[in-house]
């Protein structure tokens, strides 16, 4: 399955979540310099509005990446993304999510993704979803695991464990 547009804008109980704009910049400068990102997702080398922005438009202009962003329903303070991306060398799209430090442990992140996955599978159907997880990053594992996904194997790249999840879309039903 390969995904075929982003997922247009909906709500959830408290939240609203949204395909990511240019206009996004210094949320995403924030983020994708928090301390989880850094730890589990890597440095991506934006440290200005401008690289920001520059990001975000990569983002935008490759074929089968698409990010969402979470917000407050209340407030539409973002608080994290989503994404669904088919990677070329993965045989399934790969679902991430990512939060600002603040909002961990408020059930954000479940409330967000259950939602989210059950619109991917509703516009995309198909078999298997995948997410990627270091295997050091315990709080992520535990939500991928609640959220239905099981263990499907671990790769090794630049030295770093990685572990594979998997989720029939069916679960998602």
């Amino acid at each position: 399955m390969k995904p075929n547009k982003p997922l247009s804008k909906f709500s959830t109980q408290r939240l609203c979540i949204r395909p990511l704009t240019l206009s996004d910049s210094e949320f995403m400068l924030e983020l994708v310099n928090s301390s989880g990102w850094l730890k589990f997702i890597g440095d991506r080398g934006v440290s200005s509005n401008e690289q920001a922005i520059s990001y975000i438009s990569k983002i935008l202009k490759t074929p089968n990446f698409y990010y969402s962003v979470i917000q407050k329903l209340d407030s539409l303070e973002p608080v994290g993304i989503l994404s669904f991306i088919q990677r070329d060398n993965l045989d399934a799209p790969d679902f991430g999510f990512a939060l600002l430090p603040e909002f961990y442990k408020m059930g954000y992140a479940r409330e967000a993704s259950s939602a989210y996955l059950k619109k991917v599978v509703a516009q995309n159907p198909s078999s298997p979803i995948i997410a990627i997880c270091w295997e050091e990053n315990e709080t992520s594992i535990n939500l991928l695991k609640k959220l239905g996904f099981y263990f499907r194997n671990a790769i090794t790249q630049n030295k770093q464990v990685l572990h594979i999840y998997e989720i029939k879309q069916e679960q998602l039903l």
